[in-house]
């Protein structure tokens, strides 16, 4: 029942949302339990963090075929860093040069950990762009 959950809603699915649709059929479950269920839930669909940053290299490999920017840092086949300037924002952020480029990171709660950062700039509609993201081991001057 959770599985089909999982599959058919089409979003994120929360550990509440379990246990209010498995009280609805008549199963009584702790928060706990669907919290449980879920981990167990996302590590049969997607695999561990570990497994998901093996495919990193293929996936940058895709992105360097459509035009896109990346680089990939692998040391002794442990990751160290990924950027990805996406081509559209390269061509978008070329005439807004002079506006300037923010950057930005944000700690992940992974089992790899590490720090997302995006960088992003102001369009000609005002509007927040991103230019690339990037994953690195921790964030220091040489990222």
């Amino acid at each position: 029942m959770v599985r089909e959950m999982l599959v058919t809603t089409g979003r994120p699915l929360r550990p509440v949302t379990i246990q209010q649709k498995l009280k609805m059929a008549g199963i009584t479950a702790s928060y706990m339990n669907c919290v449980h269920a879920l981990r167990r839930l996302h590590l049969e669909f997607f695999g561990s963090d570990a497994e998901q940053y093996m495919l990193l290299p293929s996936y940058i490999d895709e992105l360097n075929r459509r035009g896109h920017k990346t680089s990939i840092e692998l040391t002794g086949g442990v990751f160290k860093r990924v950027w990805i300037a996406f081509r559209e924002g390269i061509e978008a952020f070329t005439p807004y040069h002079e506006r300037g480029i923010a950057v930005d990171g944000t700690s992940l709660k992974t089992s790899i950990g590490g720090v997302l950062l995006v960088a992003c700039f102001r369009n000609g509609n005002n509007e927040i762009q991103i230019v690339g993201i990037g994953v690195v081991a921790m964030e220091n001057e040489d990222n």
